[in-house]
């Protein structure tokens, strides 16, 4: 189970809310009437999913009242931005003031397991139980050191005190079903994830731990319905989709499981195991073209661009009207700066549509690669009669105007390119130069 991604996907999300907040302990009457506005507003932040504004809020605060509570408030935050190295610095500052402090030490092991240092993490997690050694959370951190070491009886060990002193933690139990599932305890697995589910019935992840226990079970048509209802709880998490998908395929409805996977790729399509699962799908459904195809997808996103030649080819042996194998072809030939076969690649595919931008810009790209300037502004041209919002074509014929030392035109097209959302450094010192 990925939980450790689920929770990180949750945290990325522009709309998240954080239940509660780290900072109302802080918010005291002895505080400063300035130190508890930038508390409130901290606080405000922490709870909108805001953590950077939050920080500086929190740091603020710290700069005119420095506290231990305080420090201890901004460990966590930096650890929940990527700031390990910070949070570390900060919860040791923390253990020299408050040296029985067990909160400090799981800030640093949280950060060393972060920083993948999980050997450290474990001394810091020793340190939360010594300290706190009534408490679940530092018996279920150093569950999670141990479980990345690969020491999963260690690991079991430990969720299951964390458990004792905590019946309803519901990451435990699903970590602990995994870790079962891991361990080869199916039986055992099952239990652990319908505990989860009955402690918390409406948590996508619980609801997929037991779909996965089904599955080691081989009870496919109860893991199926647990992974729809994952699906439904939290449509945009894949994991869900992908183990939805996994489920279909094992009992030969390659239609649905199509259907999942097709979904997730329009989604993300960076998705390398998808695009693999689509491969071998179609290939199970006798459309190799099409499994080609999406094998050479997944060589371009794992930057095999030999390999993903070689698929596309064989997609266009196998189907030589797959437009998309002739774009990703070109695309892919533009890289290697293969010139004539990205001019071949790109001309197949607006001989199969006209009309497609796309096609013309590769095409115009490949003229101009090969030092055919003229050529290379007349199909950009072109291109943009078919869709002047397409900004890739507009970039192009920019950079071709350049090469015929046409400064003022190209300009308008960078900005033409920039104002349909192509913005980068290059790209505004390259407008810079033509406007000098």
């Amino acid at each position: 189970m990925p939980i450790m991604d689920y929770q990180r996907y949750l945290d990325a999300q522009s709309n998240a809310r954080t239940e509660g907040s780290s900072f109302e302990v802080l918010d005291g009457k002895s505080a400063s009437r300035a130190i508890r506005q930038h508390l409130q507003a901290a606080d405000m932040h922490f709870s909108a999913g805001r953590f950077q504004a939050a920080i500086q809020e929190l740091e603020q605060a710290d700069s005119k009242g420095p506290s231990s509570s305080l420090k201890v408030a901004l460990g966590e935050l930096y650890n929940r931005v990527g700031r390990y190295e910070d949070a570390i610095r900060i919860a040791e500052g923390v253990i020299k003031e408050l040296p029985k402090s067990a909160q400090p030490h799981d800030i640093i092991g949280n950060a060393y397991l972060h920083l993948n240092k999980p050997d450290q993490a474990v001394q810091a997690y020793l340190q939360v139980i010594a300290k706190a050694p009534d408490m679940a959370i530092g018996y279920h951190h150093l569950g999670d050191a141990y479980w990345t070491l690969g020491r999963n009886k260690d690991a079991l060990a430990q969720y299951q005190e964390a458990i004792k002193r905590d019946p309803g933690l519901v990451n435990v139990l699903i970590k602990s079903a995994t870790v079962l599932q891991e361990l080869g305890q199916k039986q055992n697995a099952l239990e652990k994830a319908q505990a989860a589910l009955r402690a918390a019935p409406n948590n996508p992840l619980a609801q997929a731990a037991l779909g996965d226990a089904y599955l080691a079970l081989g009870d496919h048509a109860r893991a199926e319905a647990q992974f729809r209802t994952a699906t439904e709880l939290q449509p945009n998490f894949p994991y869900f989709q992908e183990r939805l998908g996994e489920t279909y395929a094992l009992q030969h409805n390659f239609a649905k499981a199509l259907a999942v996977y097709q979904q997730i790729v329009m989604r993300n399509p960076e998705n390398i195991g998808a695009n693999r699962q689509l491969a071998k799908l179609y290939r199970q459904t006798g459309q190799p073209a099409l499994s080609e195809y999406h094998l050479g997808l997944a060589a371009v996103l794992g930057n095999k661009l030999t390999e993903a030649a070689t698929h596309y080819r064989a997609a266009l042996k196998k189907d030589p009207r797959l437009k998309g194998a002739y774009l990703d072809l070109a695309l892919v030939s533009l890289k290697q700066k293969r010139w004539l076969e990205a001019i071949q690649a790109a001309s197949k595919a607006a001989e199969l549509d006209p009309r497609d931008a796309m096609a013309l810009s590769l095409l115009g790209q490949a003229y101009l690669g090969s030092g055919k300037v003229q050529e290379a502004e007349q199909i950009l041209v072109r291109a943009i009669q078919i869709d002047a919002r397409y900004a890739p074509a507009h970039l192009h014929l920019a950079e071709t105007l350049v090469r015929q030392k046409r400064c003022r035109e190209a300009a308008q097209h960078y900005e033409m390119a920039m104002g349909l959302g192509l913005r980068n450094d290059e790209l505004a010192q390259q407008l810079l130069d033509c406007r000098q």
